[in-house]
C-alpha cells in the first residue's frame, strides 16, 4: 500500500513511510529572574506528531504533520476511499 504526500510549504511530493511522537522542549531565555532562581520550574516538554517520508530519491525526512497533507492512498484520493464504502471502511 503507497501513501502519497505533499508537503504544504514546498508542494514536494512524497511517500509516506511511517509516523511518530517526538518531544519539544521549548527554552527559556536566561532572565535575570532566571539567574538569580535557578531552581524555577524547568519548561515542559510538548509533543509533536511527525511524519517519516522519502522522496524520489530515497532520501528520508521527517515533518511535522501538519506540515503535510495525503493526496493519495494506493492511487486514489481519500475522498475516493472514505465514501467508496469499499475494503478500507
Amino acid at each position: 500500500m503507497a501513501t502519497i504526500a505533499v508537503h504544504r510549504e514546498s508542494g514536494t511530493k512524497y511517500l509516506v513511510l511511517g509516523g511518530g511522537v517526538r518531544t519539544f522542549t521549548p527554552s527559556h531565555p536566561l532572565t535575570v529572574e532566571r539567574r538569580r532562581k535557578p531552581a524555577l520550574e524547568p519548561p515542559k516538554s510538548v509533543p509533536v506528531t511527525m511524519v517519516m517520508v522519502c522522496d524520489a530519491e530515497g532520501t528520508i525526512a521527517w515533518f511535522r504533520s501538519e506540515e503535510m497533507v495525503v493526496t493519495e492512498v494506493d492511487g486514489a484520493s481519500p475522498a475516493a476511499i472514505l465514501t467508496s464504502g469499499g475494503i478500507y471502511r
